[in-house]
């Protein structure tokens, strides 16, 4: 269940028109970061502020891995923060402990770290198109404080009380800059719903997961948040969740239908009709379609790795590209040299594609 939650947290959040400013070429603090580029801008010297569902790094903290999902850029490798293939074909030690993971192509660079309990202290998610880092915030003994976002602003989120059922997070408090906002996340079977509060404790938006992840709706309020300081009493004494509050004149941005196989693999995001697919063959992906890369079918060697993507572009176009590895002393692939068989007079012509390269840290 907990990996099915990690692979189904998809939320699609068009704040702009209604409460982030406006997107800007000069990058936002404390914004996802979407091949290299991060979202977000300044708009009459406001600056955009941090509204992500506290539920989705802690999900993906509960699963214990970065899932590859049908929607992530098509310049990002399946396997980009896998080691140990699922299917055995390729191994690591069982001795051995992967403590890093930073794969590096053009301007991305993503870092999955864990400590020597397997804990997963930093990683990326993926949402809206873009990839947020986290770094969880962990006590000696291993419990979860909270988390604190990347970027020249970072956000904190720190979770103030644990009072759900099975003794999930109830209740956290987010600040950025001079922004605070406090967070309600009730786990009520079978939905998980969070609600967000400004300082004042109007409610700002609202997020509805079922249990089952196979359908995430997001709300926002119409009015604009307040942000302001917390006054000291509030960030001493924390901010009191009422269940029963809701969102008046709240706007549906979104409705993401989720769709898994037996394996618990996600095989389709239906985003407001915009459909990303994947087939699985086990846990190996075989057949890959996004709305705006078209179709495409992978092919993967005896040994576990990717040798050939190829399929049709958007526009109609053929697609083909070959795959050249690089590998370590573990049997890791380590540089991701891509290949591009481009059709001239009649012939395929191989021209030199992207390089892909990951650092790998073992303990």
């Amino acid at each position: 269940m907990l990996r099915r939650l990690a692979l189904g947290f998809t939320i699609i959040m068009f704040f702009q028109a209604l409460l982030l400013p406006a997107r800007d070429e000069n990058p936002a603090e404390g914004g996802g970061v979407e091949n290299g580029g991060e979202n977000g801008g300044e708009n009459g010297g406001e600056k955009s502020f941090f509204l992500f569902p506290v539920h989705v790094p802690l999900q993906t903290l509960a699963g214990g891995r970065v899932e590859w999902r049908p929607d992530w850029p098509a310049n990002i490798p399946v396997d980009a923060f896998s080691i140990l293939n699922d299917d055995g074909e390729r191994r690591v030690s069982a001795l051995t402990l992967v403590t890093a993971l930073t794969p590096e192509g053009g301007e991305i660079s993503l870092t999955a770290r864990r400590d020597g309990r397997g804990i997963l202290t930093e990683f990326p998610v993926f949402l809206n198109g873009a990839f947020y880092q986290f770094n969880t915030n962990l006590d000696p003994a291993g419990k979860v404080l909270g988390f604190t976002t990347g970027g020249e602003n970072p956000v904190e989120i720190e979770l103030l009380s644990f009072e759900n059922p099975g003794g999930e997070p109830s209740l956290a408090r987010i600040h950025q800059g001079e922004s605070w906002f406090f967070a309600s996340i009730l786990y009520q079977d079978p939905l998980i719903l969070e609600t967000w509060y400004d300082v004042d404790g109007n409610p700002l938006a609202v997020f509805t997961t079922p249990a089952s992840g196979f359908l995430i709706r997001s709300v926002v309020a119409s009015r604009k948040p307040a942000l302001g300081m917390l006054p000291r009493s509030g960030r001493e004494t924390g901010w009191p969740a009422r269940s029963g509050d809701s969102v008046q004149a709240g706007l549906l941005l979104s409705e993401n239908r989720l769709y898994f196989d037996s394996m618990a693999n996600i095989t389709r995001i239906d985003t407001d009709g915009a459909v990303s697919e994947a087939v699985y063959s086990g846990a190996r992906l075989r057949y890959w379609k996004q709305p705006d890369s078209g179709r495409v079918a992978l092919q993967w060697d005896e040994t576990g790795c990717l040798v050939r993507m190829a399929g049709t572009a958007q526009d109609g176009q053929p697609l083909d590209y070959r795959y050249e590895y690089k590998f370590d002393g573990q049997g890791a692939w380590t540089e991701r040299l891509e290949i591009r068989m481009t059709a001239e007079l009649g012939a395929l012509i191989p021209v030199p594609g992207d390089s892909f390269r990951r650092v790998i840290e073992y303990r």
